[in-house]
């Protein structure tokens, strides 16, 4: 029995150093993972500075409508060149954070799940010690009670037990009867001990088939979590390839706009100068409307309410494509005033006059292209011109006189224009305001 107790003792010291050691290298293994690991806030940080740039770059393409004031469609288009390039880098800058971000839980999935592989394993090789263990109690115990019973019965053994079922020992015992449950309460004790060992080995048997079990299901989910980070992996590759090669189209993209900066700084010079000589006129046909004290009858405008001063220029409603008013350049980012309206109806689509004048001026204007300018003369006592431009051509001429819904020209993307609209303007004594507020 002392042998029995020390083999537990030692069973149960082993179990625990094994157990001690495999936390600790559980615990170490978790750590060097997440050491190797990508640091999240910093993908994070670098993913929202990628965010910001993407939006600011697309903004501007937003902005970059098929009108914009000063700029023709091929300088327009290599601009929008290099602010996509950007917001296509921006796309695959967070498209690789994500990428990493991704491959940093499958690598903590991983680990974790290595970790506890490893425990499992551990605690595998642990129940195989402490199985091995129980089993030798087993046959320990089992031979001694066999041991006792052929000893009593053969009588071959001279222990206590055989000395007190002797006829000499009689004399120190009340009776054999006795002896014999005394002989029985110790047999009995030894067949509970055998028959306990057996339930602790049964238990123990089970567990390690359990654990074994797991470990099969343990080893399928690592190999899967490793296949699912290598692919991860591949994927953060795939992305900053894309990346280097985006980063690269990005810088020629820019050089290329660089390089003909200069020539969309000249047409919005040009486009000023044509601003500031059409203003010039308008000044001029303002002080003749004074001194002649001119007035145009005029039928009321087509398109709109009997008491507007001035119909629509289109025989049907059209998009409005860019607003009068102070603006943003989207190329420049410099405030410029847009003195008229856009509208976009397609190329080729005839234009109207939209209240009587006469034509002061039909004809090449830098910058506007193609345009018509019709003088209105007092309306309401204040000198009021009307301005089209961009036209593909015209279809009237100087000194004609026009009614409402004439057709004066067709829509087109002469001069500095980005796309077929008109660029409708109205000046009330030489000001120009909003024509939508007048129709």
């Amino acid at each position: 029995m002392k042998t029995s107790e020390r083999s537990r003792k030692q069973m149960k010291t082993r179990r625990l150093w094994v157990q001690i050691a495999a936390a600790v290298c559980a615990a170490a293994l978790v750590l060097m993972m997440v050491l190797a690991m990508p640091v999240p806030g910093a993908n994070a940080d670098q993913r929202e500075d990628a965010v910001k740039r993407r939006d600011e770059s697309q903004a501007k393409v937003d902005s970059l409508k098929d009108e914009v004031l000063g700029i023709d469609r091929e300088l327009a288009e290599l601009f929008k060149q290099a602010e996509q390039t950007k917001i296509d880098v921006a796309n695959a800058q967070i498209a690789l954070a994500d990428a990493e971000a991704e491959l940093a839980a499958a690598q903590r999935h991983l680990s974790s799940v290595r970790a506890e592989l490893d425990e499992a394993e551990s605690e595998l090789q642990s129940l195989t010690e402490t199985v091995g263990v129980s089993k030798e109690n087993e046959q320990y115990l089992t031979q001694a009670v066999g041991g006792m019973a052929r000893e009593l019965y053969r009588g071959t053994s001279t222990s206590p037990m055989q000395v007190v079922m002797s006829s000499e020992g009689t004399a120190e015992i009340s009776s054999r009867a006795a002896a014999a449950s005394a002989l029985g309460r110790v047999q009995s004790k030894a067949l509970d001990e055998v028959r306990s060992s057996l339930v602790v080995q049964r238990n123990q048997q089970e567990r390690q088939t359990a654990v074994t079990e797991r470990i099969g299901l343990l080893e399928v989910e690592a190999e899967a979590a490793l296949e699912v980070s290598e692919a991860a992996k591949a994927a953060v590759e795939g992305k900053l390839n894309e990346l280097e090669t985006l980063q690269k189209s990005q810088v020629q993209a820019e050089k290329d706009w660089l390089a003909r900066k200069g020539d969309a700084e000249k047409q919005i010079q040009e486009f000023d100068a044509a601003l500031v000589a059409a203003s010039a006129d308008i000044a001029r046909i303002d002080r003749e409307n004074a001194e002649n004290d001119l007035v145009i009858e005029s039928r009321p405008p087509t398109g709109g309410s009997s008491s507007a001063l001035f119909g629509y220029p289109f025989s049907y409603q059209v998009p409005i494509t860019s607003t009068f008013g102070w603006r943003i350049h989207p190329i420049f980012n410099i405030p410029r005033l847009h003195d008229g309206t856009d509208f976009g109806p397609g190329c080729g689509v005839p234009q109207l006059a939209t209240r009587a004048g006469v034509v002061s001026y039909a004809g090449w204007i830098d910058g506007l292209g193609n345009q018509v300018t019709i003088n209105h003369g007092l309306v309401n006592g204040s000198s009021m011109v009307t301005q089209f431009g961009h036209m593909e051509r015209v279809a009237v001429s100087s000194g004609q006189s026009v009614q409402p819904g004439q057709v004066i020209g067709f829509t087109g993307t002469t001069g500095n224009s980005t796309g077929c609209h008109l660029h409708l303007s109205l000046y009330v004594d030489g000001t120009p305001v909003n024509i939508l507020d007048y129709m």
